[in-house]
């Protein structure tokens, strides 16, 4: 960390990097300790460090703090808002609770950057205390932040002055000069982030969490994102992200998903074949039944696949038994229609048990 006179940086000038993102409390992503410019963990395990979101309720203002930061307003919440059925947002200061204690907050820093593996010369700590303490300030006065734009763009110019990331600064405010950041919607005074139902928050708080990290060309890895969202929401997550993320904000996505909901929409769907290796399904799966997709992509018995079974071991039953010049009885005809359904080249036992039976109703009488 040193304070630089000019060292402003377009997003798109950064190198890449790698975003690990869940909502689950239990997940295999690496979360280090120290600050790493080329990986973030974007999960909700339980922190030991301040790299991680921590919390919902306490992540979804610093990061929508940090979204302006980054990317300013080319980045339009406005979709995801819109559905989970929220309006407009202000990010409030919540009530500064200064720690006790003689140590002040230029003691207090240094141990802060140090969480994050960075030891700064004290005459840095001085002039970033000193100006982390302006803010502080002016944010006593303030209170409400609106969307966060005018903080966020202080906090990207001490970013880029002191070479810092807008993150490092943001967890400095809450840590050393005890900030906390709320956000309420629609302009209810009480409507804060921890109002919200779980599956509204979860999502509201993933979308911003990759739209505040994400940069151009990042690999962004999603473990479950259909955690506690509603089925509508699954399906329309991938959508979503698209739709929030300008094109400059282009990157790779691989999510791992146990939902047929999120699978519909997928545009390359891999499925896992038993070993550590996947293969490419090359069906198309947008538009499939959520029925088909389970039985197709994930192998998985449900009740829609018990009447598989069911209608398999009626048309078997049939054929096997058919009297010489039997009319085929009309569920018979229906369980076929069904079956022709869900066939494809993935089918195969399907499809011979189709084909026989289109060779037995054609047989002629004897």
């Amino acid at each position: 960390m040193r304070p630089m006179e000019d060292r402003r940086e377009e997003v798109g000038s950064r190198a890449p990097l790698v975003l690990a993102v869940s909502n689950l409390v239990i997940d295999s992503f690496p979360k280090p300790r120290a600050w790493n410019d080329s990986y973030r963990y974007l999960g909700l395990r339980q922190a030991t460090n301040t790299v991680s979101t921590g919390s919902l309720n306490s992540s979804l203002g610093p990061y929508l703090v940090e979204l302006m930061a980054s990317w300013g307003t080319r980045i339009d919440l406005g979709p995801v808002l819109h559905h989970v059925g929220v309006g407009d947002y202000d990010i409030v200061v919540a009530k500064r609770v200064r720690p006790v204690g003689e140590v002040g907050t230029l003691e207090r820093l240094a141990p802060s950057l140090d969480n994050f593996g960075l030891k700064p010369p004290r005459q840095a700590i001085e002039a970033l205390d000193g100006e982390l303490s302006d803010v502080a300030r002016d944010l006593d006065i303030s209170r409400s932040l609106g969307t966060g734009e005018v903080l966020g763009r202080r906090l990207a110019s001490l970013a880029t002055y002191f070479d810092l990331h807008p993150a490092i600064l943001l967890v400095s405010l809450r840590r050393v000069y005890g900030l906390t950041l709320d956000v309420r919607f629609d302009g209810r005074l009480e409507a804060k982030h921890s109002g919200l139902s779980a599956g509204q928050a979860m999502l509201l708080s993933m979308v911003v969490r990759i739209a505040a990290a994400i940069r151009p060309g990042s690999l962004v890895l999603i473990d479950e994102p259909e955690t506690g969202t509603h089925p509508d929401w699954q399906s329309s997550f991938i959508p979503m992200i698209k739709e929030t993320l300008p094109p400059e904000a282009a990157s790779h996505f691989f999510i791992a998903s146990h939902s047929p909901f999120l699978v519909s929409d997928a545009n390359d769907v891999l499925r896992a074949d038993g070993s550590p290796l996947f293969e490419e399904v090359t069906s198309d799966v947008r538009g499939m039944s959520v029925e088909g997709i389970l039985y197709r992509i994930f192998g998985t018995r449900v009740v829609g696949n018990s009447a598989v079974d069911a209608d398999l071991t009626r048309v078997v039953t049939w054929i096997s038994g058919r009297e010489q010049g039997a009319q085929t009885p009309s569920d018979i005809i229906g369980a076929a229609i069904r079956l022709e359904g869900i066939s494809s080249e993935e089918t195969p036992t399907v499809n011979a048990i189709l084909a026989e039976l289109v060779r037995v109703r054609e047989r002629p009488a004897s």
